[in-house]
């Protein structure tokens, strides 16, 4: 999920603004978010709806449905601050890829590995 929001992440980080060129990134995390709710998936067997039969899901109380929602946009900003914090940790890496991408046009992975290795970075 974390790198499923990195271009988002990119945008506050660097540009600290946010734009709509993210928004299906959005709607994918928030969906597989609400999957996992769904199944009961690691550990979120209180969120789960209930189900009569193969298919069929019982509607969710009120409450239960604001829990959902509190808890989605809870892991979605968790996720959105680590990758967000990911790249502002790396800015130095990013400045010199734009740098060596304005002068190059292009760049080859041998050549990003390189800019890595020349900068100390991992």
């Amino acid at each position: 999920l974390t790198i499923l929001l990195g271009g988002l992440g990119g945008e506050k980080a660097i540009l600290n603004d946010m734009t709509t060129g993210a928004a299906s990134d959005i709607d994918r995390t928030y969906t597989i978010i609400n999957s996992m709710m769904n199944i009961g998936a690691f550990g979120f067997e209180y969120y789960k709806n209930e189900r009569k039969s193969y298919g069929e899901v019982d509607d969710i109380s009120d409450y239960t449905r604001r829990l959902r929602e509190q808890k989605i946009a809870s892991i979605f900003d968790e996720c959105l601050s680590r990758a967000t914090q990911i790249i502002s940790d790396n800015k130095q890496i990013y400045e010199i890829l734009i740098e060596e991408l304005l002068k190059e046009r292009r760049l080859s992975s041998e050549r990003i590995s390189q800019l890595f290795k020349d900068n100390c970075i991992k």
